[in-house]
């Protein structure tokens, strides 16, 4: 696992869906939640921008077809705060 920052001129919705193209095409497939995949690129942070594009903001459990930016979850993933601190 590892985080790498990158620049684009990408609007940030059509971002994720170039990364969830390359999730599929790498042969990433629906499992258990949380469960071991292929491949998982997520957005932690895009500039200093807030999106949030659920319908409910309250609900971190199913984040599917969302962007949340920064990322939800990512003081829960040491991958993500073990860069960030260095």
């Amino acid at each position: 696992m590892w985080l790498s920052q990158v620049a684009t001129d990408l609007l940030p919705v059509v971002l994720l869906q170039l990364l969830k193209a390359i999730e599929r095409k790498v042969g990433r497939v629906p499992s258990i939640r949380n469960g071991p995949r292929a491949v998982d690129l997520d957005i932690i942070f895009y500039d200093d921008e807030i999106i949030d594009t659920r319908k409910d903001t309250k609900d971190i459990e199913n984040l599917d077809g969302t962007l949340v930016v920064p990322h939800p979850r990512m003081q829960e993933r040491e991958f993500v705060l073990r860069p960030l601190n260095e």
